[in-house]
C-alpha cells in the first residue's frame, strides 16, 4: 500500500457546499471523523499516518459554518442526513463514525440516523446532554454555562456565542501539551453507557481531554474491528 496526501474536495448537498477531505489509504475500511468544537476538517491530521498502516480510509468534514463549508441552520439529525448523502457521493456503502469532544453527539446521531450504515461509533471525550448528567454542570466554565443556558429557546445566539471565541487557536497551540495531560473528571462516559446499551466503556483516570491522541492506534484498531 502507498500512503498518499490527503485529498480535499467540495461537495454540493441540497445547494449547500460542505468541505471534506480524505486521507489515510484510499482504499482502506471507511472511517467518518466529526471535528469538536469549534475546529474542522483538518482536525484528524493526527490520525493520517496510523489510518495508511491500518488500512483505513479517513474522512472528515467541516460541520455548515465552521470551515469552508457554507454557514446555515444545522442540528445533529440533519448532519447525520447529509452525511449519508456525503457518503452516496464518495460511494461508501457501510462506515464507522468518530466524533471528539463535541463531535461525540453528530457520531451519535449519524449511527442512530443512518442505522445499518454505520457498524461501529466512537466517541472519545464525547459532549453529552448537560442538563441530564449529574454533575455535568459543576464541570463547565462560566463561558460554557452561558452557551448552554441559551438552548434551547437561544440556539443560534449560543452558536454564535460558541464561534466567539477570539484567540482559541492561539491558545491551544500554546498549552495543548499541558491539556493533553491534565485529568478531566469523567461524568460523560457513564451516562453514556448506561444510555447506550450496545455501549463499551473506557476510562483512563491520567487522560485528558484530548486523550485520544495519546491513543489512536487502539481506538482506530477498536473502529476496525480488530
Amino acid at each position: 500500500m502507498v500512503a498518499k496526501g490527503p485529498v480535499q474536495t467540495r461537495i454540493d448537498v441540497d445547494g449547500s457546499t460542505w468541505a471534506v477531505r480524505q486521507a489515510g489509504d484510499p482504499d482502506g475500511r471507511p472511517l467518518v471523523y466529526f471535528h469538536g468544537t469549534p475546529s474542522c476538517r483538518l482536525e484528524p491530521a493526527f490520525a493520517d499516518a496510523d489510518c495508511s498502516e491500518l488500512g483505513i480510509r479517513l474522512i472528515s468534514f467541516d460541520r455548515p459554518g465552521y470551515g469552508e463549508s457554507t454557514p446555515q441552520p444545522f442540528g445533529l439529525a440533519s448532519v447525520a442526513g447529509a452525511i449519508g448523502t456525503i457518503a452516496d457521493r464518495l460511494g461508501l456503502d457501510r462506515f464507522v463514525t468518530l466524533g471528539q469532544s463535541g463531535g461525540g453527539p453528530f457520531s451519535l446521531a449519524c449511527a442512530a440516523v443512518l442505522g445499518d450504515r454505520v457498524t461501529r461509533c466512537g466517541v472519545p471525550a464525547g459532549a453529552v446532554p448537560f442538563q441530564l448528567t449529574p454533575g455535568a454542570m459543576d464541570l463547565l466554565d462560566e463561558n460554557d454555562q452561558a452557551a448552554v443556558g441559551m438552548l434551547p429557546d437561544h440556539a443560534a445566539a449560543a452558536s454564535g456565542f460558541a464561534r466567539g471565541f477570539e484567540g482559541f487557536r492561539a491558545a491551544l497551540l500554546g498549552t495543548d501539551q499541558e491539556i493533553g495531560a491534565g485529568h478531566v473528571p469523567a461524568v460523560a462516559g457513564p451516562w453514556l453507557a448506561e444510555h447506550l446499551p450496545d455501549a463499551t466503556l473506557r476510562l483512563r483516570e491520567d487522560d485528558g481531554h484530548l486523550g485520544v491522541l495519546e491513543h489512536t492506534r487502539e481506538v482506530l484498531e477498536t473502529l476496525r474491528g480488530d
